[in-house]
Protein backbone atom coordinates (compact mmCIF):
# COMPACT_ATOMS: atom_id res chain seq x y z
CA UNK A 1 0.00 0.00 0.00
CA UNK A 2 0.95 3.63 -0.01
CA UNK A 3 2.50 5.33 2.99
CA UNK A 4 1.82 8.71 4.57
CA UNK A 5 5.04 10.65 5.17
CA UNK A 6 5.76 14.10 6.59
CA UNK A 7 7.86 14.98 3.54
CA UNK A 8 8.68 13.21 0.28
CA UNK A 9 11.96 11.30 0.66
CA UNK A 10 13.56 13.50 -2.00
CA UNK A 11 13.00 16.65 0.09
CA UNK A 12 14.20 14.91 3.24
CA UNK A 13 17.45 14.00 1.47
CA UNK A 14 17.71 17.58 0.21
CA UNK A 15 17.47 18.95 3.75
CA UNK A 16 20.05 16.46 5.01
CA UNK A 17 22.67 17.79 2.64
CA UNK A 18 25.20 20.26 4.05
CA UNK A 19 24.22 23.88 3.52
CA UNK A 20 23.98 26.17 1.80
CA UNK A 21 21.12 24.85 -0.36
CA UNK A 22 18.28 26.87 -1.86
CA UNK A 23 14.76 25.65 -2.58
CA UNK A 24 12.05 27.50 -4.49
CA UNK A 25 8.39 26.66 -3.73
CA UNK A 26 5.95 28.10 -6.23
CA UNK A 27 2.28 27.69 -7.02
CA UNK A 28 -1.05 29.52 -6.89
CA UNK A 29 -2.45 30.91 -3.62
CA UNK A 30 -4.01 28.26 -1.40
CA UNK A 31 -2.15 25.35 -2.98
CA UNK A 32 -0.21 24.35 0.17
CA UNK A 33 3.09 26.21 -0.15
CA UNK A 34 3.03 27.69 3.35
CA UNK A 35 2.20 24.36 4.98
CA UNK A 36 4.98 22.69 3.02
CA UNK A 37 7.50 25.36 3.99
CA UNK A 38 6.61 24.93 7.66
CA UNK A 39 6.94 21.14 7.31
CA UNK A 40 10.44 21.67 5.92
CA UNK A 41 11.32 23.78 8.95
CA UNK A 42 9.64 21.39 11.36
CA UNK A 43 11.70 18.41 10.18
CA UNK A 44 15.04 20.25 9.87
CA UNK A 45 17.55 19.17 12.55
CA UNK A 46 18.92 22.61 13.39
CA UNK A 47 17.98 26.26 13.84
CA UNK A 48 14.73 27.22 12.06
CA UNK A 49 13.56 30.75 11.16
CA UNK A 50 10.27 31.56 9.42
CA UNK A 51 9.84 35.01 7.83
CA UNK A 52 6.15 35.84 7.26
CA UNK A 53 5.60 38.47 4.57
CA UNK A 54 1.78 38.51 4.38
CA UNK A 55 0.35 37.27 7.67
CA UNK A 56 1.13 38.67 11.10
CA UNK A 57 2.65 36.45 13.72
CA UNK A 58 -0.64 35.82 15.56
CA UNK A 59 -2.32 34.90 12.26
CA UNK A 60 0.36 32.34 11.49
CA UNK A 61 -0.10 30.72 14.91
CA UNK A 62 -3.89 30.66 14.48
CA UNK A 63 -3.56 28.91 11.15
CA UNK A 64 -1.00 26.43 12.47
CA UNK A 65 -1.73 25.89 16.18
CA UNK A 66 1.17 23.50 16.59
CA UNK A 67 3.50 26.51 16.10
CA UNK A 68 2.15 28.12 19.27
CA UNK A 69 4.49 26.20 21.57
CA UNK A 70 7.99 27.44 20.75
CA UNK A 71 9.51 25.22 23.46
CA UNK A 72 8.37 22.09 21.67
CA UNK A 73 8.83 23.28 18.10
CA UNK A 74 11.58 25.87 18.32
CA UNK A 75 10.67 27.65 15.05
CA UNK A 76 11.47 31.36 15.33
CA UNK A 77 9.01 33.73 13.64
CA UNK A 78 9.98 37.04 12.00
CA UNK A 79 6.97 39.26 11.21
CA UNK A 80 7.64 41.11 7.94
CA UNK A 81 4.03 42.10 7.28
CA UNK A 82 4.11 45.47 9.07
CA UNK A 83 7.41 46.98 7.90
CA UNK A 84 6.92 50.66 6.91
CA UNK A 85 9.06 52.52 4.33
CA UNK A 86 11.29 49.47 3.93
CA UNK A 87 13.70 50.63 1.23
CA UNK A 88 14.03 54.10 2.78
CA UNK A 89 15.64 52.46 5.80
CA UNK A 90 18.13 50.61 3.61
CA UNK A 91 19.07 53.83 1.79
CA UNK A 92 19.68 55.62 5.06
CA UNK A 93 21.76 52.72 6.41
CA UNK A 94 23.91 52.57 3.28
CA UNK A 95 24.41 56.34 3.41
CA UNK A 96 25.64 56.15 7.02
CA UNK A 97 28.08 53.37 6.12
CA UNK A 98 29.54 55.44 3.31
CA UNK A 99 29.91 58.43 5.55
CA UNK A 100 31.79 56.46 8.20
CA UNK A 101 33.72 54.03 6.00
CA UNK A 102 35.11 56.06 3.10
CA UNK A 103 37.35 53.32 1.69
CA UNK A 104 36.19 50.69 -0.74
CA UNK A 105 37.40 47.68 1.20
CA UNK A 106 35.75 44.33 0.64
CA UNK A 107 34.21 44.44 4.11
CA UNK A 108 32.50 47.70 3.22
CA UNK A 109 31.02 46.25 0.05
CA UNK A 110 29.92 43.19 1.96
CA UNK A 111 28.19 45.35 4.54
CA UNK A 112 26.46 47.42 1.85
CA UNK A 113 25.17 44.24 0.17
CA UNK A 114 23.77 43.07 3.47
CA UNK A 115 22.08 46.43 4.09
CA UNK A 116 20.38 46.35 0.68
CA UNK A 117 18.47 43.24 1.76
CA UNK A 118 15.00 43.85 3.25
CA UNK A 119 15.20 44.43 6.99
CA UNK A 120 13.27 41.20 7.92
CA UNK A 121 15.94 39.22 6.05
CA UNK A 122 18.62 41.11 7.96
CA UNK A 123 16.85 40.24 11.20
CA UNK A 124 16.55 36.58 10.27
CA UNK A 125 20.24 36.41 9.37
CA UNK A 126 21.25 38.13 12.60
CA UNK A 127 19.51 35.42 14.60
CA UNK A 128 21.46 32.57 13.03
CA UNK A 129 24.17 30.81 14.98
CA UNK A 130 27.11 30.23 12.59
CA UNK A 131 28.07 27.13 14.59
CA UNK A 132 24.75 25.38 13.93
CA UNK A 133 23.07 24.14 10.77
CA UNK A 134 20.16 26.44 9.98
CA UNK A 135 17.28 27.03 7.61
CA UNK A 136 15.35 30.21 6.74
CA UNK A 137 11.97 30.13 4.98
CA UNK A 138 10.65 33.38 3.46
CA UNK A 139 6.89 33.28 2.87
CA UNK A 140 6.17 34.88 0.63
CA UNK A 141 9.19 36.31 -1.09
CA UNK A 142 6.87 38.04 -3.58
CA UNK A 143 5.06 40.05 -0.95
CA UNK A 144 8.22 40.93 0.94
CA UNK A 145 10.33 42.11 -1.99
CA UNK A 146 7.45 43.87 -3.76
CA UNK A 147 6.57 45.78 -0.60
CA UNK A 148 10.25 46.56 -0.11
CA UNK A 149 10.66 48.05 -3.59
CA UNK A 150 7.28 49.76 -3.85
CA UNK A 151 7.95 52.64 -1.43
CA UNK A 152 9.69 55.71 -2.92
CA UNK A 153 13.08 56.50 -1.46
CA UNK A 154 15.63 59.33 -1.83
CA UNK A 155 18.71 58.27 -3.74
CA UNK A 156 21.13 61.06 -2.82
CA UNK A 157 24.23 59.58 -1.29
CA UNK A 158 23.19 55.99 -1.85
CA UNK A 159 23.78 55.47 -5.54
CA UNK A 160 21.47 53.54 -7.83
CA UNK A 161 18.87 51.42 -6.08
CA UNK A 162 19.00 47.68 -6.79
CA UNK A 163 16.10 46.13 -8.65
CA UNK A 164 14.41 42.85 -7.76
CA UNK A 165 16.76 40.69 -9.81
CA UNK A 166 19.78 42.26 -8.14
CA UNK A 167 18.31 41.82 -4.67
CA UNK A 168 17.56 38.15 -5.36
CA UNK A 169 21.11 37.60 -6.59
CA UNK A 170 22.46 39.39 -3.53
CA UNK A 171 20.34 37.17 -1.29
CA UNK A 172 21.49 33.92 -2.89
CA UNK A 173 25.09 35.11 -3.10
CA UNK A 174 25.13 36.01 0.58
CA UNK A 175 23.55 32.69 1.50
CA UNK A 176 26.28 30.86 -0.46
CA UNK A 177 28.88 32.24 1.96
CA UNK A 178 27.37 30.48 4.97
CA UNK A 179 25.85 27.09 5.79
CA UNK A 180 22.18 28.08 5.75
CA UNK A 181 19.40 26.44 3.76
CA UNK A 182 17.05 28.96 2.16
CA UNK A 183 13.41 28.33 1.18
CA UNK A 184 11.76 30.96 -1.03
CA UNK A 185 7.96 30.81 -1.38
CA UNK A 186 6.43 32.66 -4.34
CA UNK A 187 2.95 32.81 -5.90
CA UNK A 188 4.17 32.61 -9.49
CA UNK A 189 2.92 29.55 -11.36
CA UNK A 190 5.30 29.96 -14.29
CA UNK A 191 9.07 29.49 -14.29
CA UNK A 192 11.27 32.57 -13.83
CA UNK A 193 14.98 33.36 -13.59
CA UNK A 194 14.86 32.10 -9.98
CA UNK A 195 14.34 28.55 -11.30
CA UNK A 196 17.86 28.71 -12.75
CA UNK A 197 19.46 30.24 -9.66
CA UNK A 198 18.15 27.89 -6.96
CA UNK A 199 19.24 24.32 -6.20
CA UNK A 200 15.75 22.84 -6.00
CA UNK A 201 12.17 23.51 -7.08
CA UNK A 202 8.83 22.34 -5.70
CA UNK A 203 5.60 23.20 -7.52
CA UNK A 204 2.25 22.85 -5.75
CA UNK A 205 -1.13 22.77 -7.46
CA UNK A 206 -4.80 22.05 -6.83
CA UNK A 207 -7.01 20.18 -9.25
CA UNK A 208 -10.55 18.86 -9.35
CA UNK A 209 -10.83 15.14 -10.08
CA UNK A 210 -14.20 13.39 -10.02
CA UNK A 211 -15.61 16.60 -8.49
CA UNK A 212 -13.21 16.32 -5.55
CA UNK A 213 -10.25 18.44 -4.59
CA UNK A 214 -6.80 16.93 -4.99
CA UNK A 215 -3.46 18.51 -4.14
CA UNK A 216 -0.20 17.62 -5.87
CA UNK A 217 3.46 18.47 -5.37
CA UNK A 218 5.85 18.15 -8.29
CA UNK A 219 9.62 18.21 -7.91
CA UNK A 220 11.16 19.13 -11.28
CA UNK A 221 14.64 19.88 -9.94
CA UNK A 222 16.91 18.92 -7.04
CA UNK A 223 20.47 19.69 -8.01
CA UNK A 224 22.83 16.84 -7.16
CA UNK A 225 20.08 14.42 -6.10
CA UNK A 226 18.15 11.72 -7.90
CA UNK A 227 14.39 12.33 -8.00
CA UNK A 228 12.80 8.87 -7.79
CA UNK A 229 9.23 10.20 -7.72
CA UNK A 230 8.66 13.61 -9.23
CA UNK A 231 4.96 13.82 -8.30
CA UNK A 232 3.24 13.40 -4.92
CA UNK A 233 -0.40 13.82 -3.92
CA UNK A 234 -0.65 15.39 -0.48
CA UNK A 235 -3.15 16.55 2.10
CA UNK A 236 -3.27 19.47 4.53
CA UNK A 237 -5.41 17.65 7.10
CA UNK A 238 -4.79 19.02 10.60
CA UNK A 239 -2.80 21.98 9.19
CA UNK A 240 0.04 19.55 8.49
CA UNK A 241 1.63 18.71 5.17
CA UNK A 242 1.45 14.95 4.55
CA UNK A 243 2.65 13.39 1.30
CA UNK A 244 1.46 10.04 -0.05
CA UNK A 245 4.09 7.71 -1.47
CA UNK A 246 3.39 5.27 -4.32
CA UNK A 247 2.93 1.58 -3.59
CA UNK A 248 6.39 -0.04 -3.79
CA UNK A 249 6.95 -2.31 -6.78
CA UNK A 250 8.02 -5.16 -4.47
CA UNK A 251 5.25 -4.62 -1.91
CA UNK A 252 4.01 -7.81 -0.22
CA UNK A 253 0.74 -7.92 1.65
CA UNK A 254 1.39 -8.79 5.28
CA UNK A 255 -0.84 -9.56 8.19
CA UNK A 256 -4.32 -8.10 7.96
CA UNK A 257 -5.98 -7.12 11.21
CA UNK A 258 -9.23 -5.44 12.12
CA UNK A 259 -10.59 -2.91 14.58
CA UNK A 260 -12.91 -4.55 17.13
CA UNK A 261 -16.57 -3.61 16.81
CA UNK A 262 -17.74 -0.88 19.21
CA UNK A 263 -21.32 -0.74 20.47
CA UNK A 264 -23.70 -2.38 17.97
CA UNK A 265 -25.96 -0.21 15.85
CA UNK A 266 -29.23 -1.91 14.84
CA UNK A 267 -29.53 -2.38 11.11
CA UNK A 268 -25.79 -2.02 10.40
CA UNK A 269 -22.67 -4.20 10.31
CA UNK A 270 -19.30 -2.98 11.55
CA UNK A 271 -16.82 -2.68 8.62
CA UNK A 272 -13.85 -3.94 10.64
CA UNK A 273 -12.04 -0.62 10.33
CA UNK A 274 -12.54 2.54 12.32
CA UNK A 275 -11.09 4.54 9.43
CA UNK A 276 -13.62 3.07 6.99
CA UNK A 277 -16.54 3.74 9.35
CA UNK A 278 -15.50 7.36 9.86
CA UNK A 279 -15.09 7.91 6.11
CA UNK A 280 -18.09 6.03 4.69
CA UNK A 281 -20.23 4.87 7.61
CA UNK A 282 -21.28 1.38 8.67
CA UNK A 283 -22.70 -1.29 6.36
CA UNK A 284 -26.52 -1.40 6.12
CA UNK A 285 -28.05 -4.88 6.43
CA UNK A 286 -29.96 -6.36 3.50
CA UNK A 287 -28.02 -3.98 1.27
CA UNK A 288 -24.93 -4.13 -0.88
CA UNK A 289 -21.50 -2.53 -0.76
CA UNK A 290 -19.80 -2.04 -4.13
CA UNK A 291 -16.03 -1.64 -4.33
CA UNK A 292 -15.33 -0.42 -7.87
CA UNK A 293 -11.63 -0.24 -8.71
CA UNK A 294 -9.32 0.61 -11.60
CA UNK A 295 -7.88 -2.47 -13.28
CA UNK A 296 -4.36 -1.04 -12.89
CA UNK A 297 -4.51 -1.40 -9.10
CA UNK A 298 -2.76 -4.37 -7.45
CA UNK A 299 -4.99 -7.39 -6.79
CA UNK A 300 -4.59 -7.07 -3.04
CA UNK A 301 -6.22 -3.63 -2.88
CA UNK A 302 -9.76 -4.96 -2.55
CA UNK A 303 -8.56 -7.62 -0.09
CA UNK A 304 -7.18 -4.92 2.17
CA UNK A 305 -10.67 -3.42 2.41
CA UNK A 306 -12.69 -6.66 2.43
CA UNK A 307 -10.74 -8.89 4.85
CA UNK A 308 -11.21 -6.64 7.94
CA UNK A 309 -14.99 -6.80 7.36
CA UNK A 310 -14.76 -10.58 7.20
CA UNK A 311 -12.64 -10.80 10.34
CA UNK A 312 -14.99 -8.54 12.28
CA UNK A 313 -18.06 -10.61 11.37
CA UNK A 314 -16.38 -13.85 12.41
CA UNK A 315 -15.01 -12.35 15.64
CA UNK A 316 -18.61 -11.44 16.60
CA UNK A 317 -19.79 -15.01 16.10
CA UNK A 318 -21.38 -14.31 12.74
CA UNK A 319 -21.32 -16.18 9.47
CA UNK A 320 -19.41 -15.34 6.32
CA UNK A 321 -19.17 -16.83 2.84
CA UNK A 322 -16.49 -15.84 0.34
CA UNK A 323 -16.52 -16.62 -3.38
CA UNK A 324 -12.84 -16.72 -4.20
CA UNK A 325 -11.51 -15.49 -7.53
CA UNK A 326 -8.95 -17.69 -9.28
CA UNK A 327 -6.16 -15.31 -8.27
CA UNK A 328 -6.69 -16.03 -4.54
CA UNK A 329 -5.77 -19.48 -3.23
CA UNK A 330 -7.97 -20.93 -0.46
CA UNK A 331 -4.97 -21.81 1.71
CA UNK A 332 -3.72 -18.22 1.51
CA UNK A 333 -7.04 -16.77 2.70
CA UNK A 334 -7.27 -19.40 5.42
CA UNK A 335 -3.79 -18.48 6.65
CA UNK A 336 -4.83 -14.83 6.92
CA UNK A 337 -7.99 -15.69 8.87
CA UNK A 338 -6.29 -18.22 11.14
CA UNK A 339 -3.96 -15.53 12.48
CA UNK A 340 -6.96 -13.74 14.03
CA UNK A 341 -9.82 -16.25 14.39
CA UNK A 342 -9.82 -19.47 16.48
CA UNK A 343 -10.34 -22.76 14.58
CA UNK A 344 -13.72 -23.61 16.17
CA UNK A 345 -15.08 -20.20 15.19
CA UNK A 346 -13.85 -20.66 11.62
CA UNK A 347 -15.32 -24.15 11.40
CA UNK A 348 -18.72 -22.92 12.53
CA UNK A 349 -18.99 -19.55 10.82
CA UNK A 350 -16.87 -19.49 7.66
CA UNK A 351 -17.22 -21.09 4.23
CA UNK A 352 -15.57 -20.45 0.90
CA UNK A 353 -16.32 -21.45 -2.67
CA UNK A 354 -13.41 -21.99 -5.02
CA UNK A 355 -12.45 -23.96 -8.09
CA UNK A 356 -8.81 -23.70 -7.01
CA UNK A 357 -9.20 -26.44 -4.37
CA UNK A 358 -5.82 -27.99 -3.41
CA UNK A 359 -5.33 -31.60 -4.51
CA UNK A 360 -4.65 -32.59 -0.91
CA UNK A 361 -6.14 -29.89 1.30
CA UNK A 362 -5.18 -29.84 4.95
CA UNK A 363 -7.70 -31.40 7.36
CA UNK A 364 -8.69 -28.02 8.82
CA UNK A 365 -9.34 -26.66 5.32
CA UNK A 366 -11.70 -29.39 4.05
CA UNK A 367 -14.76 -28.48 6.22
CA UNK A 368 -14.56 -24.86 5.07
CA UNK A 369 -15.44 -25.57 1.43
CA UNK A 370 -18.77 -25.30 -0.26
CA UNK A 371 -17.53 -27.07 -3.37
CA UNK A 372 -18.36 -26.31 -6.97
CA UNK A 373 -21.15 -28.91 -6.95
CA UNK A 374 -23.22 -26.53 -4.84
CA UNK A 375 -23.29 -24.07 -7.71
CA UNK A 376 -25.66 -26.06 -9.86
CA UNK A 377 -29.41 -25.99 -9.58
CA UNK A 378 -30.53 -28.74 -7.22
CA UNK A 379 -33.72 -30.80 -7.57
CA UNK A 380 -36.47 -29.30 -5.47
CA UNK A 381 -34.87 -25.86 -5.34
CA UNK A 382 -34.88 -24.45 -8.87
CA UNK A 383 -35.12 -20.88 -7.58
CA UNK A 384 -31.76 -21.10 -5.82
CA UNK A 385 -28.84 -21.12 -8.27
CA UNK A 386 -26.48 -21.31 -5.27
CA UNK A 387 -28.55 -23.45 -2.87
CA UNK A 388 -25.89 -24.54 -0.36
CA UNK A 389 -24.51 -21.02 -0.16
CA UNK A 390 -27.88 -19.46 0.53
CA UNK A 391 -28.81 -22.09 3.10
CA UNK A 392 -25.52 -21.56 4.95
CA UNK A 393 -26.02 -17.80 5.14
CA UNK A 394 -29.68 -17.96 6.09
CA UNK A 395 -29.00 -20.43 8.87
CA UNK A 396 -26.61 -17.91 10.37
CA UNK A 397 -29.08 -15.05 10.01
CA UNK A 398 -31.83 -16.58 12.12
CA UNK A 399 -30.85 -14.51 15.17
CA UNK A 400 -31.68 -10.81 14.54
CA UNK A 401 -28.33 -9.53 15.86
CA UNK A 402 -25.98 -12.08 14.29
CA UNK A 403 -23.95 -10.45 11.47
CA UNK A 404 -23.93 -12.35 8.18
CA UNK A 405 -21.66 -11.51 5.28
CA UNK A 406 -21.30 -12.50 1.64
CA UNK A 407 -18.11 -11.39 -0.12
CA UNK A 408 -17.30 -11.91 -3.77
CA UNK A 409 -15.87 -10.29 -6.83
CA UNK A 410 -17.97 -9.86 -9.94
CA UNK A 411 -15.30 -11.82 -11.81
CA UNK A 412 -15.81 -14.77 -9.41
CA UNK A 413 -19.54 -14.86 -10.04
CA UNK A 414 -19.00 -14.75 -13.79
CA UNK A 415 -16.39 -17.52 -13.57
CA UNK A 416 -18.67 -19.80 -11.51
CA UNK A 417 -21.58 -19.17 -13.83
CA UNK A 418 -19.57 -20.03 -16.94
CA UNK A 419 -18.28 -23.25 -15.40
CA UNK A 420 -21.81 -24.37 -14.47
CA UNK A 421 -23.46 -23.05 -17.61
CA UNK A 422 -25.64 -20.67 -15.65
CA UNK A 423 -26.78 -17.39 -17.10
CA UNK A 424 -25.65 -14.36 -15.10
CA UNK A 425 -26.43 -11.34 -17.26
CA UNK A 426 -26.68 -7.67 -16.23
CA UNK A 427 -30.45 -8.05 -16.44
CA UNK A 428 -30.60 -11.06 -14.08
CA UNK A 429 -27.66 -10.35 -11.77
CA UNK A 430 -29.44 -7.84 -9.47
CA UNK A 431 -32.22 -10.36 -8.75
CA UNK A 432 -29.64 -13.03 -7.92
CA UNK A 433 -27.89 -10.74 -5.44
CA UNK A 434 -31.21 -9.70 -3.89
CA UNK A 435 -32.06 -13.36 -3.30
CA UNK A 436 -29.04 -13.56 -0.99
CA UNK A 437 -30.01 -10.42 0.93
CA UNK A 438 -33.49 -11.46 2.03
CA UNK A 439 -33.90 -11.84 5.77
CA UNK A 440 -31.50 -11.51 8.70
CA UNK A 441 -28.53 -9.21 9.21
CA UNK A 442 -27.05 -10.06 5.82
CA UNK A 443 -24.76 -7.71 3.97
CA UNK A 444 -22.97 -8.35 0.67
CA UNK A 445 -19.66 -6.87 -0.46
CA UNK A 446 -18.97 -7.17 -4.18
CA UNK A 447 -15.90 -5.81 -5.91
CA UNK A 448 -15.20 -5.37 -9.59
CA UNK A 449 -13.40 -3.40 -12.24
CA UNK A 450 -14.77 -0.06 -13.36
CA UNK A 451 -16.90 -0.41 -16.45
CA UNK A 452 -17.86 -4.05 -15.86
CA UNK A 453 -21.52 -4.38 -17.01
CA UNK A 454 -22.35 -6.75 -14.13
CA UNK A 455 -21.01 -4.30 -11.57
CA UNK A 456 -22.82 -1.38 -13.21
CA UNK A 457 -26.10 -3.33 -13.01
CA UNK A 458 -25.76 -3.48 -9.20
CA UNK A 459 -25.30 0.25 -8.59
CA UNK A 460 -29.02 0.91 -7.92
CA UNK A 461 -28.95 -1.73 -5.16
CA UNK A 462 -25.87 -0.36 -3.40
CA UNK A 463 -26.29 1.14 0.03
CA UNK A 464 -22.60 2.02 -0.18
CA UNK A 465 -20.59 2.55 -3.35
CA UNK A 466 -16.86 3.28 -3.12
CA UNK A 467 -14.76 4.08 -6.18
CA UNK A 468 -11.05 3.23 -5.90
CA UNK A 469 -8.85 5.10 -8.35
CA UNK A 470 -5.22 4.49 -9.21
CA UNK A 471 -3.69 7.97 -8.93
CA UNK A 472 -0.06 7.67 -10.04
CA UNK A 473 0.40 4.44 -8.09
CA UNK A 474 -1.65 5.53 -5.07
CA UNK A 475 -5.08 4.00 -4.33
CA UNK A 476 -7.45 6.91 -3.64
CA UNK A 477 -11.01 6.16 -2.46
CA UNK A 478 -14.04 8.29 -3.29
CA UNK A 479 -17.48 7.62 -1.84
CA UNK A 480 -20.00 7.67 -4.67
CA UNK A 481 -22.90 6.81 -2.36
CA UNK A 482 -22.69 8.62 -0.07
CA UNK A 483 -20.65 11.32 -1.76
CA UNK A 484 -17.39 11.91 0.17
CA UNK A 485 -14.06 13.65 -0.35
CA UNK A 486 -11.08 11.59 -1.41
CA UNK A 487 -9.18 9.33 0.99
CA UNK A 488 -5.74 7.85 0.40
CA UNK A 489 -5.45 4.18 1.37
CA UNK A 490 -2.25 3.97 3.41
CA UNK A 491 -0.59 1.46 5.67
CA UNK A 492 -1.94 1.31 9.20
CA UNK A 493 0.10 1.40 12.40
CA UNK A 494 0.14 -0.39 15.74
CA UNK A 495 -3.26 -0.89 17.31
CA UNK A 496 -4.57 -2.49 20.49
CA UNK A 497 -5.93 -5.43 18.56
CA UNK A 498 -3.00 -6.06 17.67
CA UNK A 499 -2.77 -4.97 14.03
CA UNK A 500 -4.49 -1.95 12.59
CA UNK A 501 -5.90 -2.85 9.17
CA UNK A 502 -5.20 0.38 7.29
CA UNK A 503 -5.65 4.12 7.43
CA UNK A 504 -7.71 6.39 5.20
CA UNK A 505 -6.09 9.81 4.95
CA UNK A 506 -8.56 12.55 4.01
CA UNK A 507 -7.44 14.75 1.12
CA UNK A 508 -8.05 18.41 2.02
Amino acid sequence: MSSAVRLPPELTRFLNQPGPRSLLLRGPPGSGKTTLSLALLDTFPGQRVYVSGRVRRDGVVRGFPWLGDPKSRGIELVDASQVEHPIRGSVQAVRRVREVLVDTAETTRDLEEFLWLPSPIQEAWSRLDPQRPSIVAIDSWNSLVEHYLAAPAPTRGAGDLPDRDQIERLLLSRMARCTTHLVLVIEDEEASHLDYLVDGIGVTRREIFEQRLERWLQIPKLRGLRVDNASYPFTLEGAQFTAITPTPAQFRLGRLGYDPAPDPVPGFLWPGSRAFAEAFGRLPVRRLTLLEYDDSLPDFTQLVLAVPILLSVLAQGGRALVLLPPSVLPEDLHAVLAEEIRPPVLANGFRMMSFATPEQPSPELVPLFLNGASLGERPGAPDLPFPDAQEFLRAGGEHPTTPVLLESSVESVRDYALRRELEVSPGKFPALVQSFLRGGNIHAVLSGQAGDPLLSALKPLAGLHVRIHDRAGRPILYGQRPHTPGFALVQGGPNSHPVKPYDLLRIV
